[in-house]
């Protein structure tokens, strides 16, 4: 096998799969051969280049188009030879061919294969499967058929239902193995989403941050996003300094404590978030209204919202990666703040800021 000529990371991946050595290996032999014969013809015959290479060609598909002959008898008996051994590495291309195939699909169920997705997501510790389901429908709505990876190291295949999904693949491997984060591919994905590895155990806190600090070593200086679900609010200390946003997992008992309060509140928190029940929550940056107060801010949304029809709430303020909700009116909107709105998919922020920036003037009336 001519493995110097290949690029390091090539040959890596060649070498870690048998199926893939034998392909590779019957087409090198194939080529070998084929330069082989050419070289031969070119001197015993004294064929030009492509000449040699169309009889070479003619010879191994056996073509035979009989606009050039072998007269030689040194290049006959190379013919006769290697006639015989394109005829068995045809057969070999074959059949080599079909195992890689099914040994990549193997490989792929069980989760060893590199992650070739791309500005998607990906989760690590495998939680319910319905959890994963859900994440990949609500996700799936506004971002078609975004590719979705799994990185676990306790289950063996994904579980059916995630499995049928399209463009959903899955890495096992040991969450503090340095290849698998190199296979899990996080720094070229949007988002990385770590799961605690025992579902409402708080211990698990330390798991997750260690893989926090794992992740954040990959990604770098890149776009990605750093998600981690914490069990308990009390251990957020353990992040401190790290990239990472913290969703809590009692949100499920947050919702039903606000919904024993307030029997609307729960199912209005819930229709925002799910990306299929109409409007959504959604993070814009102010430009033209950078200036206006708080109050100011809201009535020339609601006098561009009657203008335009495209209705929007103003939903929160957030500063210094702090979000209000309720922020004094007076609040001016400075440099490096956002605004949390909740519109309907497909909202235009630059156009409805320039009709509420036609408005700015009369709106601190």
């Amino acid at each position: 096998m001519i493995f110097p000529i290949y690029p390091q990371k090539l040959k890596r991946l060649i070498q870690r799969d048998r199926a893939l050595i034998l392909l590779i290996s019957v087409i090198e032999m194939y080529v070998l051969c084929f330069a082989v014969l050419t070289v031969l013809l070119k001197y015993f015959e004294e064929y030009s280049w492509l000449t040699s290479m169309w009889q070479v060609w003619q010879t191994y598909t056996t073509v035979g188009y009989g606009d050039t002959a072998v007269v030689n008898p040194i290049s006959q008996t190379f013919i006769m030879i290697f006639s015989f051994m394109a005829i068995a590495l045809y057969a070999a291309m074959g059949g080599a061919l079909i195992e890689y195939l099914i040994h990549a699909k193997e490989r792929r169920r069980l989760g060893l294969m590199d992650n070739p997705v791309k500005n998607g997501y990906v989760i690590f510790n495998f939680p319910e499967p319905h959890l994963v389901d859900r994440f990949i429908e609500e996700v799936r709505f506004t971002e078609d058929n975004v590719g979705i990876c799994i990185v676990d190291n306790k289950i063996d295949e994904l579980p059916t239902i995630i499995r049928e999904r399209k463009n959903v693949h899955f890495v096992k491997g040991s969450l503090v193995d340095k290849d698998t984060y190199k296979r899990s591919n996080v720094e070229n994905n949007k988002v990385v989403i770590i799961f605690p590895g025992e579902p409402f155990n708080p211990d698990s806190d330390a798991g997750t941050k260690t893989i926090v600090d794992l992740v954040s070593q990959f990604v770098g200086k890149s776009s990605t996003r750093i998600v981690h679900i914490l069990v308990k609010q009390s251990n957020e200390w353990m992040f401190k300094g790290l990239p990472s946003t913290p969703v809590l997992e009692s949100l499920s008992i947050l919702a039903l404590v606000q919904e024993s309060q307030d029997q609307y509140s729960a199912p209005i928190i819930q229709k925002l978030l799910a990306n299929t029940k109409g409007s959504n929550p959604q993070t814009v940056v102010p430009t033209s209204t950078k200036g206006l107060t708080w109050k100011e801010f809201q009535h020339s949304a609601l006098n561009a919202s009657e203008k335009l029809g495209d209705y929007v709430n103003v939903f929160a303020l957030v500063q210094n990666g702090e979000p209000a909700t309720c922020p004094p009116l007076d609040t001016v909107i400075t440099d490096n703040d956002l605004i949390s709105i909740i519109a309907n998919r497909g909202f235009d922020w630059k156009r409805f800021e320039e009709a509420m920036s036609a408005e700015g003037g009369s709106a601190g009336g």
